[in-house]
């Protein structure tokens, strides 16, 4: 494997990690209001997604930095990632649901993981073809995926993708 490739395998584990203890740290933190910001604060897939973004979001610019990166070279491409990556999970998920009628722990476990790792291959093949972009959309797209993550924590739309599907409500619930 290239050595650049290998370097990330640190980061992506981490975010795996972190995401996982953000899906129970809602309930361990009795349910603070702003710990759901952060965490999973029921079952629905834009919770899942959320628990993507955060620990990518973090990993991925603290590496970026700790690699030697500027903000113009890794804002754009850690967008596209991140983006990928929180995409990935609801298109996966409603085609296995949906498309195949499958569903199971082990398979959203996986389902996590793999978007995950994809994003961050493909912020290592965009950071590799070493381009200069303007650092402006990428933060802005970094800090509208985070706001509608805040939002949404509190403010959910009545939609299939925010509801919570073992409980059938919305955000914050009972």
């Amino acid at each position: 494997m290239h050595p650049s490739r290998t370097r990330w395998i640190v980061p992506a584990v981490t975010a795996v990690l972190l995401g996982s203890a953000l899906h129970f740290a809602f309930a361990l933190l009795w349910r603070f209001p702003a710990a759901g910001v952060f965490a999973s604060v029921n079952e629905s897939v834009w919770e899942h997604m959320k628990l993507c973004f955060w620990p990518m979001l973090a990993t991925g610019a603290l590496t970026c930095i700790r690699f030697g990166y500027s903000v113009r070279e890794w804002a754009v491409p850690l967008a596209v990632s991140v983006s990928a990556s929180v995409l990935f999970i609801p298109f996966v998920y409603y085609f296995l649901l949906s498309g195949l009628g499958f569903s199971s722990l082990v398979s959203d476990i996986l389902l996590f993981i793999a978007a995950v790792f994809a994003g961050y291959r493909i912020l290592d093949s965009t950071l590799r073809k070493s381009r200069f972009y303007p650092a402006l959309p990428g933060l802005v797209t970094l800090a509208v995926w985070g706001a509608f993550f805040v939002l949404f924590t509190f403010f959910p739309p009545h939609l299939p993708l925010f509801m919570d599907l073992r409980g059938g409500f919305y955000g914050i619930g009972p």
